[in-house]
This record gives structure tokens, sequence and C-alpha cells, in this order.
């Protein structure tokens, strides 16, 4: 019986191990995407610029032209 209980253990490291794998290549994987949006939102100055008049308008500061 010994042998299945550490039969059992390396099953449940191996588990452990590969869920954290799995959730460090979620955080690569949505930092990846984060970071590709951000480079195509600055690739395209008009629409930062109506999309910063957006936020200081819904901040109160500025109103908002129609585009």
């Amino acid at each position: 019986f010994e042998h299945r209980e550490e039969n059992r253990k390396d099953c449940l490291r191996t588990l452990y191990a590969l869920i954290d794998d799995a959730e460090q290549a979620d955080k690569l994987v949505a930092e990846a995407r984060t970071n590709h949006v951000k480079q195509r939102l600055r690739g395209n100055p008009e629409f930062m610029q109506r999309l910063r008049a957006h936020a200081a308008a819904c901040r109160g500061s500025l109103p908002v032209s129609p585009a």
C-alpha cells in the first residue's frame, strides 16, 4: 500500500505543477495580448485622440464633439 500512496502523492505533485504552469502561461498570454493591443492603439493616432476626448468628457472636463 505504501507504493500506492507514493504514486498518489506523485500524481498530485504533478497535477499542482501543471496547474501552476498553466497559471503562469495565462499571465504571459494576457500580458502579450495587452501589449499587442497597446501597440495597435498607439499606431492609430486618430483613434487615440477620439479616445482621449471621450475619456476627458466622461470625467466631465471637456465636452465631446461628434466625430
